[in-house]
């Protein structure tokens, strides 16, 4: 009996190959090609030989940061002046009761707007393809932290010769 047979319950997947020399959550870098993938699975190919420039430089690691980065100090700001109303309704003399729930409220706005920013602020190294009339932003956090930036940048320029680094 075979382990497909005796797990009848669980189907088990052979692994499969991995066609990229390097991956990111975001890309995967392929001998011809540069695939832009969502879940691990490629949902568009950009071909080497329409890619007209590759930037790779120091950047944000978000693609639209200023938006978090403001929904952020709005979440922020709003704890911190609810902060300042539960202090007015703990100082008021004619306050006789304030419930648990109201000192609580605004700590779930202050975690989320702390990380908004925190998130929104973080640094690291991007690769911006331009092909054609389109420009893809990617970040290179996962090579970084997988220590295989350097390794990918120097393989990119010996495939290609339009790379231009600016740290």
């Amino acid at each position: 009996m075979g382990p497909v047979e005796y797990f009848s319950s669980r189907i088990i997947y052979p692994a499969m190959n991995n066609p990229y020399t390097f991956q990111t959550n975001q890309f995967g870098l392929t001998a011809d090609a540069v695939d832009l993938l969502r879940n691990r699975f490629p949902y568009k190919s950009i071909p080497i030989h329409s890619i007209s420039s590759i930037d790779i430089r120091k950047g944000k690691d978000m693609k639209n940061w200023w938006w978090v980065l403001s929904i952020g100090l709005a979440l922020t700001l709003y704890a911190i002046w609810d902060i300042g109303q539960i202090f007015g309704i703990l100082t008021d003399k004619n306050t006789r009761t304030v419930y648990i729930e109201r000192l609580i409220i605004p700590a779930i706005p202050l975690m989320l707007g702390i990380y908004s920013i925190i998130i929104s602020l973080r640094n690291a190294k991007v690769m911006i393809i331009k092909a054609g009339d389109n420009s893809h932003y990617l970040s290179l956090r996962d090579l970084e932290k997988q220590q295989q930036a350097d390794a990918f940048i120097t393989h990119l320029q010996s495939k290609y010769n339009g790379v231009n680094i600016i740290y």
